[in-house]
């Protein structure tokens, strides 16, 4: 076994192109491990202690990112999967450019009913049997961590300075006294929404929902499976409301990018924080 072998091993799995694109500006490619059908890599980090490699989704969804996993991680098996990427808000505790870290996936995408009003008036509404995935403990609190330690804030302070960096490289102003935060919580995998009805519906579910995003109840489904530690990590990039389409146009996308550079630079903080390297290293 080399050291390089020795190492424990990361994988992020990424849904769309764009998204991708920004992970491969953070993280050079160091190894093309790309087959016929899937873009696969490993990256630069200029982190000695951990490997990180990641895939990128056939196409969005649950279905797609759940089959990149099984097949990556057979491959791989990582010691740890985050799934990255963008996501619409659900609530008031997070705003634009935020990143959101899973505590717990709720996957409506499945099982759903949909019953019509009082006597077959009015509009339909949804019922949901959702599936619960939870985050493996200690890994969410490498991230808690990350946030609260006297000895680990100094990096999570450094992240929120990059984070205001990137919205003014991106001719997002922020307010004066605004900070972009982590925000941990229970995170939906589901339709796009743009809906207020649908999104107080999701809310029934679990009050205290962050995000609302399309693939992590696949890749959650696999990694039980193999037994895989994962979480989510989404940047906001808007507030899954009517102005989702408007926020984007006007703005010329800067939003989902800030949200993406977020996550990914929160992700190189986590690379870095010495909790998760011994929690990966556990797990080898």
């Amino acid at each position: 076994m080399t050291d390089e072998d020795s190492k424990p091993r990361v994988l992020a799995i990424i849904a769309l192109d764009e998204e991708y694109s920004a992970f491969l500006e953070e993280f050079p490619d160091k190894k093309d491990l790309s087959t016929d059908t899937q873009l696969r890599f490993e990256h630069e980090t200029g982190e000695a202690q951990v490997r990180l490699f990641s895939v990128l989704s056939n196409k969005m969804g649950a279905k797609s990112a759940g089959f990149s996993a099984e097949e990556t991680i057979k491959l791989l098996k990582p010691q740890a999967v985050v799934v990255i990427g963008i996501a619409g808000g659900l609530s008031n505790d997070v705003k634009l450019g935020d990143v959101c870290v899973s505590n717990e996936i709720i996957d409506v995408l499945h099982n759903n009913k949909f019953v019509d009003g009082p006597n077959g008036q009015g509009e339909s509404n949804v019922r949901f049997a959702p599936d619960f995935y939870a985050v493996n403990a200690e890994y969410l609190s490498s991230f808690t961590f990350l946030k609260i330690h006297p000895k680990l804030k100094e990096k999570y302070f450094q992240w929120q300075e990059t984070a205001k960096g990137n919205a003014l490289s991106l001719d997002i102003t922020p307010d004066a006294d605004a900070e972009y935060n982590l925000v941990l919580g229970p995170v939906v995998c589901g339709p796009v929404s743009a809906s207020k009805k649908f999104n107080e519906t999701l809310k029934n579910i679990n009050r205290k929902c962050i995000a609302l995003e399309t693939e992590s109840g696949g890749v959650f489904s696999w990694c039980d499976k193999f037994h895989v530690p994962v979480i989510a990590l989404r940047g906001i990039s808007d507030m899954a409301d009517e102005h989702k389409n408007s926020l984007e146009t006007n703005h010329s996308g800067n939003y989902r990018k800030l949200a993406m550079k977020n996550a990914i630079d929160l992700l190189r903080c986590q690379l870095a924080n010495d909790r998760f390297i011994d929690f990966l290293k556990k797990k080898l």
